[in-house]
Protein backbone atom coordinates (compact mmCIF):
# COMPACT_ATOMS: atom_id res chain seq x y z
CA UNK A 1 0.00 0.00 0.00
CA UNK A 2 2.70 2.35 1.43
CA UNK A 3 2.17 5.60 -0.73
CA UNK A 4 -0.44 4.96 -3.14
CA UNK A 5 -3.00 4.55 -0.31
CA UNK A 6 -5.68 1.21 -0.65
CA UNK A 7 -6.07 -0.62 -3.76
CA UNK A 8 -9.83 0.12 -3.99
CA UNK A 9 -9.37 3.99 -4.03
CA UNK A 10 -9.26 5.86 -6.52
CA UNK A 11 -7.01 8.63 -5.15
CA UNK A 12 -3.74 8.77 -4.11
CA UNK A 13 -2.95 10.38 -0.54
CA UNK A 14 -0.41 12.89 -0.54
CA UNK A 15 3.22 12.56 -0.08
CA UNK A 16 4.25 13.10 3.18
CA UNK A 17 6.91 10.89 4.43
CA UNK A 18 8.64 7.09 3.50
CA UNK A 19 5.42 6.06 5.57
CA UNK A 20 2.61 7.61 3.76
CA UNK A 21 -0.75 8.43 5.04
CA UNK A 22 -1.76 4.63 4.02
CA UNK A 23 -5.55 4.11 3.56
CA UNK A 24 -7.95 7.16 3.60
CA UNK A 25 -11.16 6.96 6.15
CA UNK A 26 -13.93 8.67 6.76
CA UNK A 27 -14.36 10.04 9.88
CA UNK A 28 -16.95 11.12 11.90
CA UNK A 29 -16.98 14.42 14.90
CA UNK A 30 -18.96 13.81 17.66
CA UNK A 31 -18.75 16.57 20.37
CA UNK A 32 -20.75 19.46 21.97
CA UNK A 33 -19.00 21.57 20.10
CA UNK A 34 -18.47 20.06 16.62
CA UNK A 35 -19.97 22.67 13.87
CA UNK A 36 -23.15 21.71 12.89
CA UNK A 37 -24.51 20.06 9.30
CA UNK A 38 -20.55 20.83 8.39
CA UNK A 39 -18.66 19.05 6.46
CA UNK A 40 -14.85 19.44 6.26
CA UNK A 41 -13.15 18.43 3.07
CA UNK A 42 -9.69 18.63 4.63
CA UNK A 43 -6.98 15.66 3.91
CA UNK A 44 -6.46 14.76 7.65
CA UNK A 45 -4.10 11.83 9.14
CA UNK A 46 -4.49 9.69 11.64
CA UNK A 47 -1.95 12.00 13.57
CA UNK A 48 -4.42 14.98 13.80
CA UNK A 49 -6.58 13.28 16.63
CA UNK A 50 -3.28 13.26 18.58
CA UNK A 51 -2.71 16.76 17.63
CA UNK A 52 -5.57 18.28 18.59
CA UNK A 53 -5.52 16.74 22.01
CA UNK A 54 -1.95 17.83 22.43
CA UNK A 55 -3.11 21.45 21.58
CA UNK A 56 -5.93 21.07 24.03
CA UNK A 57 -4.00 20.13 26.62
CA UNK A 58 -0.31 21.84 26.12
CA UNK A 59 1.35 18.64 25.67
CA UNK A 60 4.52 18.61 23.39
CA UNK A 61 4.32 16.50 20.47
CA UNK A 62 5.01 13.39 20.44
CA UNK A 63 7.12 12.92 16.92
CA UNK A 64 8.03 14.97 13.93
CA UNK A 65 4.67 13.78 12.31
CA UNK A 66 2.02 14.99 14.95
CA UNK A 67 4.58 18.67 15.14
CA UNK A 68 3.42 18.82 11.89
CA UNK A 69 -0.37 17.55 11.59
CA UNK A 70 -3.29 20.02 11.30
CA UNK A 71 -5.06 19.89 13.95
CA UNK A 72 -8.83 19.43 12.46
CA UNK A 73 -9.72 22.71 14.41
CA UNK A 74 -12.01 23.46 11.60
CA UNK A 75 -14.77 21.21 13.04
CA UNK A 76 -15.32 22.71 16.02
CA UNK A 77 -16.82 26.24 17.15
CA UNK A 78 -15.44 26.52 20.85
CA UNK A 79 -16.78 29.67 21.11
CA UNK A 80 -20.66 28.04 20.72
CA UNK A 81 -22.62 27.12 23.94
CA UNK A 82 -21.97 23.17 24.19
CA UNK A 83 -24.72 21.50 22.68
CA UNK A 84 -26.60 18.90 25.49
CA UNK A 85 -26.08 15.53 24.73
CA UNK A 86 -28.39 12.81 23.16
CA UNK A 87 -28.96 10.52 24.98
CA UNK A 88 -29.66 6.68 23.42
CA UNK A 89 -31.50 3.89 25.17
CA UNK A 90 -32.44 0.74 23.37
CA UNK A 91 -35.57 -1.34 24.89
CA UNK A 92 -36.89 -4.66 24.68
CA UNK A 93 -39.35 -3.34 21.91
CA UNK A 94 -36.50 -1.23 19.59
CA UNK A 95 -35.28 2.20 19.71
CA UNK A 96 -37.63 5.40 20.05
CA UNK A 97 -35.79 6.98 17.13
CA UNK A 98 -36.75 7.25 13.52
CA UNK A 99 -37.07 4.10 11.39
CA UNK A 100 -33.79 3.74 9.24
CA UNK A 101 -34.36 5.37 5.61
CA UNK A 102 -33.24 1.77 4.10
CA UNK A 103 -34.02 -2.01 5.82
CA UNK A 104 -30.98 -3.53 7.54
CA UNK A 105 -30.27 -6.87 5.41
CA UNK A 106 -29.57 -9.88 7.30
Amino acid sequence: MGRLGGYYDHVAPPFVDQYGFGLRVPSLVISPYAKQNYIDHNTYSFDSWLKIVEKRFGVEPMTQRDKWADAMLDSFDFTQQPRAPVLLSATTNGTAYPVPLQPIQH
